[in-house]
């Protein structure tokens, strides 16, 4: 194998959203048998990026689902944007219908600030069912400070500016409200909805996924298909899955994710992508 691409949430990171040491040091030692890694994720480039930098992981980067594909060098290989028309009535439906959501774009992450106090709204509702786990998981997550989020007073003030739009994410914890935004933009022609979490519905363009990235960054590096890994554990990961010569599925992943898979490894607190790297590798798992 020659190149690894690995999802972040639910994969690589554990529940506290760090990467373990066993899962550094796995990646360490592919990289040094040669082997390219990738990070394959619903996150924006500015936030993997980051991520990158800040655990001095050395990878290409592919994200909004397989909207942007970079090189580890920061180059951009490949992007598939939505029409601007399209995120206008997305966000028009969104806002109107008080849906959390946030657009990925080449100048920022954006959303509205009275998107801020419907998220407060909803974490209070979800954290209501299990205070401990829920609130801790998503004060590290969609509300952490760090997130480089840019609120402004409209919708209208997102879709009237000139720019290349990646993602459009929607969070809700009503099942209902869930089901019914997704069923309100799946069977559009020019998009694709998937969900990366339990409570939220992603929406890009028809022609993005991560299996596109996967075989884009595989293209560039003169790779095969057949020689690509790749690591996941949601609905959203099963296309870079069906694209790789060979899948690994978390333990943590749902049934139908690991029912497409050629390998099931151990969970994401159980260092999950370590085990599936020296699995690949035939070796044993370090002491």
């Amino acid at each position: 194998m020659r190149l690894i691409a690995i999802d972040l949430d639910g994969t690589l990171l554990n529940s506290r959203g760090e990467v373990s040491p066993q899962n550094r040091q796995a990646i360490n030692h592919a990289q040094k048998a040669g082997i390219e890694i990738a990070i394959a994720t619903g996150r924006s480039y500015r936030e993997a990026s980051e991520f990158c930098r800040q655990t001095g992981l050395n990878a290409h980067i592919i994200t909004s689902n397989g909207a942007s594909v970079h090189s580890r060098q920061g180059i951009l290989l490949a992007a598939v944007t939505l029409a601007r028309q399209d995120v206008k009535e997305i966000l028009a439906w969104l806002e109107e219908h008080h849906y959390y959501f946030e657009v990925t774009s080449e100048n920022g992450l954006y959303t509205v600030q009275k998107g801020i106090t419907w998220l407060d709204e909803e974490i209070s509702r979800l954290a209501a069912t299990n205070p401990v786990l829920y609130a801790e998981d998503y004060k590290g997550g969609l509300k952490s400070p760090d997130r480089p989020l840019i609120p402004v007073a409209s919708a209208a003030l997102i879709w009237e500016q000139e720019m290349d739009y990646y993602k459009v994410f929607a969070f809700t914890t009503d099942a209902e409200k869930l089901r019914a935004g997704s069923e309100r933009f799946k069977n559009q022609t020019r998009l694709t909805v998937v969900s990366s979490l339990d409570h939220n519905f992603e929406i890009i363009h028809r022609n993005a996924s991560k299996g596109y990235g996967v075989k884009v960054l595989a293209d560039s590096l003169q790779i095969s298909l057949s020689e690509v890994v790749a690591i996941g554990d949601n609905e959203n990961d099963l296309s870079m899955l069906a694209a790789a010569g060979y899948s690994v599925a978390m333990g943590n992943a749902k049934d139908p994710i690991k029912a497409s898979c050629s390998f099931i490894t151990r969970t994401n607190d159980e260092h999950g992508v370590a085990h599936a790297i020296y699995h690949i590798l035939g070796k044993k798992i370090p002491a």
